[in-house]
């Protein structure tokens, strides 16, 4: 018996939506402080050539593809250059490139914490006559919020818009959402 593998050498074959991975070397961002706050959803196709054994086999699992990160110092929207990293380190003489649109925007911003008192708004309850609203309470008096600076920035009032849908002539509990305003 004889087994003969024939192995061609100089093959070129396409690895078509291969997702790009925002978290791949985050901490070269997240050490500054920042966190993405916008990215958009991109796959790239990847051309990767070698001998025909080698390259025969590899899939989308086998790649990383992952913004370069080196140039984000702070806050704001950057169009990053995108790489390409093996997965395994057993893939020698195989080269591997971006085919077509080799970039990607990513909007950065230092993520916060704001801390706001709740406010009740009874504008929109109906109180049965003879009856008063004598006070209100609130399961939670202040709230916080997480997110990016610029956004945390604007926001400076939390109130919670209590509605019912009768008249009301004895204490009730309610679930009310809570609303934010600039």
């Amino acid at each position: 018996m004889i087994v003969t593998i024939i192995v061609q050498p100089g093959t070129t074959n396409t690895i078509y939506n291969v997702p790009v991975d925002y978290t791949y070397d985050s901490s070269v961002y997240t050490s500054r402080g920042l966190s993405i706050v916008s990215a958009e959803d991109k796959t790239v196709n990847l051309k990767i050539s070698g001998d025909g054994y080698t390259i025969g086999s590899l899939s989308a699992n086998d790649f990383v593809v992952y913004p370069d990160w080196s140039s984000v110092r702070d806050s704001g929207e950057k169009s990053l250059r995108l790489q390409v990293r093996s997965q395994s380190t057993l893939l020698t003489g195989v080269s591997v490139s971006i085919d077509g649109d080799n970039t990607v925007d990513v909007v950065f911003d230092v993520v916060e914490e704001k801390t706001l008192p709740v406010t009740v708004t009874t504008n929109y309850l109906a109180i049965s006559d003879g009856y008063i609203l004598y006070s209100t309470e609130v399961s939670k008096d202040m709230v916080t919020l997480s997110g990016p600076s610029s956004e945390l920035d604007k926001v400076t009032t939390c109130t919670a818009e209590v509605t019912y849908s009768g008249e009301l002539d004895s204490s009730v509990t309610l679930a009310t959402p809570l609303r934010f305003y600039t």
